[in-house]
């Protein structure tokens, strides 16, 4: 690859955009990372997981999408990320309440395995309401990723926790071997599990918000907006921000709600609306989307 061109798009996706705000130059890391492992300490992050000694900083790059050659992909790989493996259970606890969730609150599908038996009971139930035809869409949000701010997302999971909370959940249990994770209503802990107050998720995502740091060229960046790139709880954040705005939309459409089906796979979302015989007489399926 031409080397002009690569620096070109580097500093699209990086060193020009106003998602990022320089912190300084290499001779500033060690200082960095002192702030952020302090910051660590200081919420007790440890308890979830322990913090690298060889820490260090990823290194950010970009490479081109296979499906279009005209945009860039950008890339932090996480594995250098002295709290990865604090982020790796945060991430599988968020994920076990996200799935926890009701089928018909939100569009979220954990696995394409589940997707044959949501639309029959989708079928199912808008016969049920009379409906005699169907319209729908696919979209691909990847997009909307890089426009959500850090505000928005914490309020997601702040929205998600909460609704736990109310039911009276204390905590999830992860394991720290294997992928079993486990709601409980109490507080006691169990051997072979690393058990996570609902109070201490929601510090480890502000902590991962406030200090999504990578090196970016000759200069330390940090990522003041949109879901954190190349971290383990980038992709579940990603889902919760989505889950969170479908469960107020559903909400929001009341006794209409029967008539809207959705199913969404990360950044893939495709969306039914059941129509009646009437309606489409009227031409109403030409004003839905």
């Amino acid at each position: 690859m031409c080397p002009i061109l690569y620096q070109h798009g580097f500093g699209k996706t990086f060193a020009w955009e106003a998602n990022y705000e320089v912190i300084g130059g290499f001779e500033v890391e060690d200082d960095t990372i002192k702030e952020i492992r302090k910051d660590f300490h200081q919420h007790r992050l440890e308890t979830i997981g322990k913090w690298r000694v060889d820490d260090r900083l990823g290194a950010a790059y970009v490479i081109l999408k296979h499906k279009n050659l005209t945009h860039w992909r950008p890339i932090a790989p996480a594995p250098a990320d002295p709290a990865a493996l604090a982020q790796r259970r945060v991430a599988r606890a968020l994920r076990c309440l996200l799935k926890r969730l009701s089928d018909n609150s939100t569009f979220y599908l954990n696995s394409i395995s589940n997707l044959a038996g949501q639309l029959k009971a989708t079928t199912v139930r808008m016969r049920s309401a009379g409906c005699e035809h169907v319209v729908g869409r696919c979209y691909d949000v990847k997009d909307m990723f890089s426009r959500i701010p850090h505000a928005a997302v914490k309020d997601a999971v702040r929205q998600l926790l909460r609704k736990y909370e109310d039911e009276g959940v204390k905590q999830v249990r992860v394991s720290m071997r294997g992928k079993i994770c486990a709601i409980s209503l109490n507080r006691r802990k169990m051997d072979g599990y690393v058990s996570i107050p609902l109070r201490r998720l929601m510090a480890a995502i502000e902590y991962d918000l406030r200090h999504a740091v990578v090196k970016c060229g000759q200069t330390l960046v940090r990522q003041v907006s949109d879901i954190p790139m190349g971290k383990s709880t980038s992709p579940i954040l990603a889902s919760i921000t989505c889950a969170m705005a479908e469960m107020r939309f559903l909400r929001e459409l009341g006794y209409d709600r029967r008539l809207v089906g959705g199913w969404r796979i990360v950044d893939d979302i495709t969306i039914v609306v059941g129509l009646t015989a009437q309606a489409v007489s009227k031409g109403y399926q030409g004003q839905i989307f």
